[in-house]
């Protein structure tokens, strides 16, 4: 429900829903690459472009071009629905104790989400995560390249790992 949300997701769905499945990944791929956290795309099997009795697919697939680092591409099986998948995920990865938010729109979902003790966010909010991210990326390079100063391990490193790196070295 994602795409159908999205406003320049829905208009490349009229053209193709391939096109509008790419894009998406596009967004997520850069987000997850600067949020450093994993994501789990959950499509309809139905209306992919896979065939035979096991649809459900993880990883690249063939209807992509190429790899996704860091994102598992999920397609719901025959005569299930992602919606289906979504539960069936979240319910795996709350019991292991992951952190686990859930990007969806459709109100039964986000009770089931919410009950299952993860967070959710919606299709607008993912979105808008999604744009701040970016902006806030953006300026930060900006930002450093007016100031003339270089990028360094040190700044993309977290201060606790920094600091026993120093500490070993001064050993």
């Amino acid at each position: 429900n994602i795409i159908h949300a999205w406003p320049e997701l829905k208009n490349l769905l009229n053209t193709s829903l391939e096109k509008s499945r790419e894009k998406l990944i596009e967004y997520l791929v850069t987000y997850k690459t600067l949020k450093n956290t994993r994501i789990i795309l959950v499509f309809d099997g139905q209306d992919s472009c896979h065939s035979g009795p096991n649809n459900c697919h993880s990883g690249p697939s063939n209807c992509h071009s190429g790899p996704r680092p860091g994102i598992s591409i999920i397609f719901s099986k025959n005569n299930q629905t992602a919606d289906t998948v979504i539960e069936i995920l979240t319910i795996k990865y709350i019991k292991h104790k992951y952190k686990v938010t859930v990007a969806t729109s459709d109100k039964h979902e986000q009770l089931f989400v919410m009950g299952s003790g993860a967070a959710r966010l919606s299709a607008r909010d993912i979105q808008n995560e999604i744009k701040h991210t970016n902006t806030n990326v953006k300026t930060t390079i900006k930002n450093r390249n007016t100031k003339n100063i270089p990028f360094s391990i040190e700044d993309q490193l977290p201060k606790n790992i920094l600091d026993k790196i120093n500490k070993k070295i001064r050993e």
